[in-house]
């Protein structure tokens, strides 16, 4: 439910932001016929959402701010956990990113307009309430987070009751804003990051730790023949101190 977390660790890729949103409807294998309609690049977005929902479930910070929520939350704290933080990125956000949250938020609503046929019928409602309610640039606002909790509350009855958040965020909200603060500096050390791309003979063609750069199709200055191409793609996050990695390997397909 975090999504201005999840797509600001998206790297600016748009399909990395469109995966990050599809993490939350995408079920089971991804290589199972129902998520035929997404490309290997939103593939990977949804792994990634994946991976930082498991990171932030199994922080030692995230288990600390669950068991200081309310009792009453229940199971859906974690769901609390993740719009909390979503509270104090959008407010810190000129700390972590160079473009204004007003900028930032108007890019993420035209990439998911731009790939809207590729989005699953029951993800539509949701980007199309994002987008004209501005969700994202007023998390920021204890009355946005309001509106949402009280949004979420009235779709899904198994939030039943998460419209009261906004009261604990207000009366303690310096208390989670120190758990943000220790967790956040964490969760940007999973977005070490490098992309890698491979033809068919095993030569390697690309290669960028650069965030914001893809491979664009250009072998030194001219267009790859189309085909079969094979990336590599490598993510380190700190877990419990710890440092891991992730290594996604998949085939692409290039068209012209």
């Amino acid at each position: 439910m975090n999504y201005l977390a999840h797509f600001y660790l998206s790297f600016d890729q748009e399909s990395l932001i469109v995966g990050n949103l599809l993490g939350d409807f995408a079920r089971g294998r991804l290589d199972h016929p129902r998520n035929a309609n997404y490309n290997e690049a939103i593939k990977q977005g949804i792994l990634l959402h994946r991976q930082i929902d498991s990171f932030t479930d199994a922080h030692p910070v995230g288990q600390a701010c669950r068991q200081q929520l309310p009792a009453n939350f229940g199971k859906y704290k974690g769901v609390v956990m993740d719009m909390y933080f979503d509270y104090f990125l959008a407010k810190s956000f000129a700390e972590y990113h160079s473009s204004p949250l007003k900028d930032f938020s108007e890019h993420i609503y035209a990439v998911l307009a731009k790939y809207r046929p590729t989005l699953p019928a029951d993800a539509l409602p949701l980007v199309d309430s994002m987008s004209k309610y501005n969700w994202l640039y007023h998390y920021q606002f204890i009355e946005g987070m309001n509106r949402s909790f009280n949004g979420m509350s009235q779709r899904f009855p198994f939030l039943k009751g998460i419209e009261k958040a906004g009261d604990e965020l207000l009366t303690n909200e310096a208390i989670y804003e120190g758990f943000f603060r220790a967790f956040f500096p964490d969760d940007l050390v999973f977005t070490t990051y490098s992309l890698q791309i491979y033809d068919r003979w095993g030569s390697r063609l690309f290669v960028t730790q650069n965030y914001d750069e893809g491979w664009d199709g250009l072998i030194r200055g001219e267009w790859a023949q189309q085909g079969s191409y094979y990336y590599v793609l490598a993510l380190e996050y700190k877990n419990g101190g710890r440092v891991k990695a992730m290594v996604k390997k998949g085939e692409l397909t290039l068209l012209r």
